[in-house]
C-alpha cells in the first residue's frame, strides 16, 4: 500500500477497496484516538475509545469494520432506497461528534468561514458500540487467549517452579549404599536450604540429623533437620550463632560419614562468622559496603571469603575425613561453586589480595581491622589441592539456565517463540535494562533480530550503583530504565524479577510494565528518570499497581527477565508509524 507522511497526519496514495480513498489523510493518538479525512468521498472518521494498550488485536479488529461500515452508510445516504444505519450514540453526543468533526474538517480543508448548519449537516456518522476494556492477548496452542501480563506472569512462576527443592533435590541425593554404616549428617545455608532440608527428609528413610540456615520467613517444617532462621542481605546475630553450630557439629566425624551440604543464594549473609580479630560489626558494614559498591556477586564473594572462617572452602575442611556431598542450587552468573554462598565447602583460587584490589576498585570505606586482614593475608582461604577437600563432591541441582527453559517452554504452549539471550548477564542494572530496550525495539519496529510475536528471556545478576535514596533493587532498577526507553511502545510488554520473591530489600520480586505504564505514569505525575535518578524503582511500580509480589518462594536461581513483543498490528492502509519525511513525498 503506498503511503507518505508527515508530522502530523499519514496520506494514503492508492484507493483501499470499500474504505478510504486516495489522497486520504488520518493519525492517531496513543489512547486509540484515530481520525481520518478522505476529500474524494467527502467524509471524515473519528473513533475514540480512551484504551490502551495502542492498536492492541482487538481495538483494530473493530477498527476496520467501523471505517467499511461508515462507507456502506455514505453509499445508503447516496441511495435513499437503501436502509441508512442508526447510530447508536444519543442525540447530543451525535451532535457534539458532528460539530468536531466539522471543525477538523473545515481546517484539514483550509475553509475559514464560521460554522454553519448547512455546512455541517452534510456530515454524517456511524458509530458502533465497543465493549471495554480491552487488552492485546495472545492464543496458546490448545486456543485459548492469554493477556501478556498473564503470559508473562505465567512464565516467571514456571521458572521459579522448576527449581523448587521438591522436584530438583530427590534424584541427587546418596543412595543408602554409599553410606553404608555411617551416618547421614545434613547442614546449610541459603534461600532454598529449608525446603531442600525437606526434600531430603521426605525422601531418605534412614536416621539423618543436622542444621540448616535460611531467610526469616523462608523456614520449613521439618522432623529431623533443625531448621534456623536469619537475617539476609545483612547479617545478623541468629546467622552468627547458626555458623558456630555448625562448625561444632561436623566436628569429630569419621571417615564413613557423609555430610550433605545444602547451599543456594544468600547463604553468604546467612553464615556471617568472621575470622579471629573481627566481630559481627564489622561483618555488617562489609556487606553494607558491597551492597552499594555496584560490585559483581563474584568480587562481592571474593572480599568475603578473605574475612570468614567458615566460607572458602573452610566448612570442608573442618568436616574431614568423612565425605562431603554438596547440593548446588545455583544463583550465581555461570554457576561457578566458587560462588554459590561465598564457597564454604569449594577451594577458593582467589586471595588476599585479589579481595583488596576488589576493595581499592570500587573505592570502599572498610573498618581499620577487615583492612588489616586483608593486607596481612590472615584471611587466606582454603586453596585447591588441600587434602581436607579430596573426598568433597558438588553436584548442580538447579541453575538460571534450566530455570529460563522452563519459561520456554510456556512461551512455546502460548505462540511465542522464546529466544534465550543468556543465563549470566551481568552488568550496571540501568544499562542492562537500556540494552534490552534496544533489542526490543529493533524486534517491534524491524523484525530483528528475531520476528515477533517472541519472547526474549535473560537470566544472571546486575548489580546497582546506590546513588539516591529510593527504595530500589536491582531487577526494577533494569526493567526502570527499559520502561524509560521503550516509552510505552504498543508491542512491548516486560516482566523482570528475582526468583527468590526479594528485590533489594523489598518484599516483592520485581515489576511487570506494558504498553500503558508510561503514559499511566505519567498522568500520575511520576517522573520515571527521576525515580532511576533516585534507585527508587519500587516506589515507582508500586504507586502503578505494577509490583509483583509472590511471598517467600522457597527457592532461588537469581534474576529472571522475559521481554514479550507482539505481533504487530496494522492501521487500515498504513503502517503503525509515519514513515522517514522525504521532500519528493510531502503530505496534501
Amino acid at each position: 500500500m503506498a503511503a507518505s507522511g508527515s508530522i502530523i497526519s499519514r496520506r494514503v496514495e492508492e484507493d483501499i477497496p470499500g474504505m478510504r480513498s486516495a489522497g486520504s489523510q488520518g493519525w492517531a493518538g496513543v489512547w486509540n484516538s484515530h481520525f481520518w479525512f478522505d476529500p474524494k468521498a467527502d467524509a471524515m472518521g473519528l473513533l475514540m475509545t480512551q484504551s490502551l494498550p495502542f492498536v492492541e488485536p482487538r481495538f483494530m479488529a473493530t477498527y476496520q469494520p467501523f471505517e467499511q461500515a461508515t462507507y456502506r452508510h455514505l453509499q445508503a445516504v447516496a441511495k435513499p432506497k437503501r436502509a441508512r444505519l442508526k447510530p447508536v450514540v444519543r442525540p447530543r453526543a451525535l451532535e457534539t461528534m458532528q460539530m468536531l468533526l466539522s471543525g477538523v474538517w473545515r481546517l484539514a480543508s483550509g475553509d475559514r468561514r464560521p460554522p454553519t448548519a448547512q455546512r455541517v449537516a452534510p456530515i454524517s456518522l456511524c458509530t458502533l458500540e465497543l465493549t471495554p476494556p480491552m487488552i492485546a492477548s495472545t492464543t496458546t496452542t490448545t486456543g485459548r487467549s492469554v493477556a501478556p501480563a498473564a503470559l508473562l506472569r505465567q512464565m516467571f512462576d514456571a521458572a521459579v517452579a522448576s527449581a523448587q527443592p521438591a522436584r530438583c533435590v530427590p534424584q541427587h541425593l546418596p543412595t543408602a549404599a554409599e553410606l553404608g554404616s555411617g551416618r547421614l549428617l545434613v547442614i546449610g545455608a541459603g534461600k532454598a536450604s529449608a525446603a531442600m532440608a525437606r526434600a531430603v527428609e521426605d525422601h531418605w528413610s534412614g536416621p539423618l540429623s543436622g542444621l540448616v540456615v535460611t531467610r526469616y520467613g523462608y523456614g520449613v517444617p521439618c522432623q529431623r533437620i533443625e531448621i534456623t532462621e536469619a537475617s539476609h542481605p545483612v547479617p545478623d546475630a541468629a546467622g552468627l550463632q547458626a555458623a558456630r553450630r555448625m562448625l561444632q557439629l561436623v566436628g569429630g566425624l569419621r571417615e564413613d560419614d557423609i555430610v550433605l551440604c545444602l547451599m543456594s543464594g544468600g547463604g553468604s549473609s546467612l553464615l556471617p562468622l568472621p575470622l579471629p580479630g573481627l566481630t559481627l560489626e564489622h561483618k555488617q558494614a562489609v556487606n553494607r559496603a558491597l551492597l552499594a559498591s555496584g560490585a559483581p556477586i563474584g568480587e562481592m564473594n571474593t572480599v568475603r571469603r578473605h574475612l570468614s572462617a567458615i566460607k572458602g572452602g573452610r566448612l570442608a575442611a573442618a568436616c574431614h575425613p568423612a565425605r562431603v556431598i554438596t547440593l548446588l542450587l545455583s544463583d550465581v552468573p555461570g554457576d561457578k561453586p566458587i560462588d554459590i554462598a561465598s564457597g564454604p565447602t569449594v577451594a577458593d583460587p582467589t586471595t588476599c589480595d585479589d579481595a583488596l584490589a576488589i576493595v581499592r576498585r570500587y573505592g570502599m570505606e572498610l573498618p581499620a581491622p577487615v583492612m588489616q586482614v586483608l593486607r596481612s593475608g590472615a584471611g587466606e582461604s582454603v586453596k585447591p589441592g588441600d587434602p581436607r577437600l579430596a573426598r568433597a563432591t558438588t553436584r548442580m541441582v538447579a541453575t538460571p539456565q534450566m530455570a529460563l527453559e522452563a519459561a520456554a517452554r510456556v512461551a512455546w504452549q502460548a505462540g511465542c517463540t522464546p529466544h534465550i539471550l543468556g543465563d549470566a548477564l551481568e552488568g550496571e542494572a540501568r544499562d542492562v535494562g537500556k540494552v534490552l530496550a534496544g533489542i526490543a525495539l529493533q524486534t517491534a519496529r524491524r523484525g530483528q533480530p528475531f520476528t515477533p510475536p517472541c519472547v526474549l528471556l535473560s537470566g544472571g545478576e546486575t548489580t546497582v550503583t546506590v546513588r539516591g535514596q529510593g527504595r530500589g533493587g536491582r531487577n526494577v532498577e533494569c526493567l526502570l530504565s527499559f520502561t524509560a526507553v521503550t516509552g510505552g511502545h504498543a508491542q512491548i510488554h516486560a516482566l523482570m524479577g528475582d526468583t527468590d520473591g526479594v528485590d533489594g530489600q523489598e518484599e516483592r520480586a520485581g515489576a511487570c510494565i506494558g504498553p500503558d505504564t508510561w503514559p499511566r505514569a505519567w498522568s500520575l505525575g511520576l517522573r520515571p528518570l527521576d525515580s532511576l535518578a533516585n534507585n527508587d524503582g519500587h516506589g515507582f511500580f508500586e504507586a502503578l499497581g505494577a509490583s509483583v509480589v509472590t511471598g517467600p518462594t522457597m527457592t532461588n536461581v537469581n534474576d529472571f527477565r522475559a521481554v514479550l513483543i507482539t505481533a504487530p498490528v496494522a492501521l487500515p492502509g498504513a503502517d503503525l508509524a509515519p514513515p522517514p519525511l522525504r521532500a519528493e513525498s510531502p503530505a496534501r
